[in-house]
């Protein structure tokens, strides 16, 4: 609903208070003009001042806010997201992932929170390999293959271990970084930034119930492994993320005392 009214009742210098009452949000960390859209409280009132604005400007006004894009209908339903921080309060990892695949929609969800990772200079340095299907089988014949170069000698049971790795879940995504030249971020930060955008991941996973875990061992740093999945010389694999559909209960992780961790300087 929307009305316009003059601020102050019989002012003449066309002060207008402007309402919207904006549907209920489902979502209550997106924010707007730095102003927190609260689920239950949908109400905005904007002040458009001026000695000499007539109502034709308040109107603009109007136009122009209701042209704005509506936050709240991009959101999933309350029952399958959780609130920012209750989800960076209580996100872990699920090592036991199985089908289906997330529908494409959450996985959107999931790839665009990567892009708000903290990222000096905006270089965005990393990127991802999405691997489902019968790709996992030939991850697992790339990781038998390196670790056969290492270790001539390697068992039939230690290979099928291998193998089975890459079908502890029906997605792996590999985070690469692609370090840039830059006068003024290192090669080191870039990689940092490249783990945060895998930590945004694994919370926005978590935020729709889906499960994930990141994973590295020694498969992410052999060069074999690297050069078979079309690393280029200067970069390297930050983390393989394992998601899917959450296949046992969930892990309670004791309290850390925030004292102990916390300390004025």
């Amino acid at each position: 609903m929307l009305t316009l009214k003059p601020a102050v009742s019989g002012s003449l210098d066309h002060s207008y208070l402007l309402n919207i009452d904006w549907k209920a949000l489902n979502y209550t960390s997106m924010q707007a003009n730095n102003h927190e859209r609260k689920t239950g409280k949908p109400l905005y009132s904007v002040w458009l001042l001026g000695h000499s604005s007539p109502p034709w400007f308040a109107l603009a006004c109007v136009c122009f806010m209701l042209s704005l894009p509506d936050l709240s209908d991009q959101q999933l339903e309350p029952s399958t997201i959780m609130k920012a921080l209750d989800a960076l309060h209580s996100r872990i990892s699920f090592p036991k992932l199985n089908d289906p695949i997330p529908e494409q929609e959450v996985l959107d969800n999931i790839y665009k929170s990567a892009f708000r990772a903290a990222d000096h200079a905006v270089l965005r340095p990393w990127r991802f390999l999405v691997i489902k299907g019968e790709s996992r089988a030939r991850l697992g014949e790339l990781f038998v293959s390196a670790a056969s170069t290492d270790r001539p000698n390697i068992t039939e049971a230690e290979k099928l271990k291998l193998r089975d790795k890459p079908l502890r879940a029906p997605l792996i995504l590999v985070t690469v970084v692609s370090p840039r030249e830059h006068p003024k971020v290192p090669a080191c930060e870039q990689e940092l930034s490249a783990a945060a955008a895998t930590q945004n991941m694994l919370i926005a996973a978590y935020a729709q119930g889906v499960g994930a875990m990141w994973r590295t061992g020694s498969m992410a740093y052999h060069p074999l492994v690297m050069a078979g999945l079309g690393l280029d010389s200067h970069e390297k694999i930050i983390a393989f993320v394992y998601i899917g559909s959450i296949n046992a209960a969930a892990k309670n992780l004791l309290e850390v005392d925030l004292k102990t961790r916390f300390k004025e300087w």
